[in-house]
């Protein structure tokens, strides 16, 4: 396959709803999994939270200072430098389960049993940032004078 062929297939695939950015099946570590916004469960949090309480862990921040704001929606636990998950043993169910390059069905079905969790932010619960939703609602009070 040559590359013109490779980069339409790979558009194909993520206007469709694919975005496998694994190197031949294994995982590359990009990241592009790991958002602030997951769905854990209330035991997920505590072992979690005793976990970088033992480890003395730190938020971790992936937003560029830019003259427009931007949202860090990246995962606080997100160690970019050594590309890897700060929590990764206690890490929640739905990042254990996830794999970019695997089973759509497997995939959908970890995101189905996952919905039961809330959504939470990761930011706000473990490290108490303001959430990004009210970073949103806010600036765009701010900027716009309310809502219109």
């Amino acid at each position: 396959m040559n590359l013109s062929n490779n980069l339409s297939q790979i558009i194909d695939d993520m206007n469709g709803g694919i975005k496998d950015f694994s190197q031949h099946g294994v995982c590359s570590n990009c990241g592009s999994c790991c958002g602030n916004l997951l769905p854990v469960s209330k035991n997920e949090i505590k072992k979690i939270r005793k976990y970088i309480s033992k480890h003395n862990i730190t938020e971790q921040t992936h937003a560029i200072p830019l003259a427009v704001q931007l949202y860090d929606m990246v995962c606080p636990f997100r160690n970019e430098v050594e590309k890897k998950c700060m929590i990764y043993p206690v890490r929640p169910s739905i990042c254990q389960e996830f794999f970019c390059g695997g089973d759509p069905m497997h995939n959908a079905e970890a995101k189905a049993e996952h919905a039961k969790y809330p959504t939470v932010d990761m930011r706000s619960v473990f490290f108490g940032a303001e959430p990004v939703l009210g970073q949103i609602m806010r600036d765009m009070l701010l900027t716009n004078g309310g809502f219109h």
